[in-house]
């Protein structure tokens, strides 16, 4: 029973065959930074993040049955105590490999995003507009997934790209328009990644 818990900083849940996630997550909002919820039989998590206003890290990776995330995941601006108080979503990093999302979900296509793990989903699409609306977006890891093409990326911040078992080469992708991103942190095969 989690509904006692409300002074903690890091939570993990890890290979438990647990079917759901008790909304009194939600009740940890003042301290709470880091949620880990992995290789479980959960399908969908509460919708509850826009209590969770310090969350920066949410590691959901080898729920075999997670294909969509909350909405409140997505929210930029989150509302706080009385009045017209706001805060901005801490949420910059997701690890979500392993799962059975489809696509790039909504909730993540914004600024704030600094790290996406999406390796080994079901992903065989990638639109330039998804990865634009990231424009804060550090690493992508986007292994596994099937992908016949891939966008000419923009992403400013850009720093680590990883394509491994992508079916994609290195002539198939434009990076032309990535500053920052230096040429060996691009990884279209284990190999690569291994000699960094």
């Amino acid at each position: 029973c989690l509904t006692g818990v409300s002074t903690m900083e890091m939570f993990t849940i890890d290979n438990e065959r647990i079917g759901s996630v008790p909304e009194s997550i939600g009740n940890w909002g003042e301290n709470l930074v880091s949620l880990s919820i992995r290789n479980t039989d959960i399908a969908e998590l509460p919708d509850v993040f826009d209590r969770l206003w310090h969350v920066s890290s949410l590691d959901f990776s080898r729920n075999a049955h997670l294909s969509t995330l909350p909405a409140t995941i997505g929210m930029e601006k989150i509302p706080y105590g009385v009045g017209e108080n706001f805060s901005y979503s801490a949420i910059t990093g997701l690890n979500l490999q392993q799962c059975a999302f489809t696509g790039i979900p909504a909730q993540v296509q914004r600024s704030g995003i600094r790290y996406l793990n999406m390796a080994n989903n079901r992903i065989t699409r990638v639109t330039a507009e998804q990865l634009s609306a990231m424009s804060d977006l550090e690493t992508l890891v986007l292994d596994g997934n099937k992908l016949s093409h891939f966008p000419r990326l923009t992403n400013p911040n850009l720093t680590m790209l990883s394509l491994i078992g992508t079916g994609l080469t290195r002539e198939q992708v434009d990076l032309s328009g990535l500053p920052k991103l230096n040429t060996r942190y691009v990884f279209f095969t284990q190999e690569e990644y291994d000699a960094v």
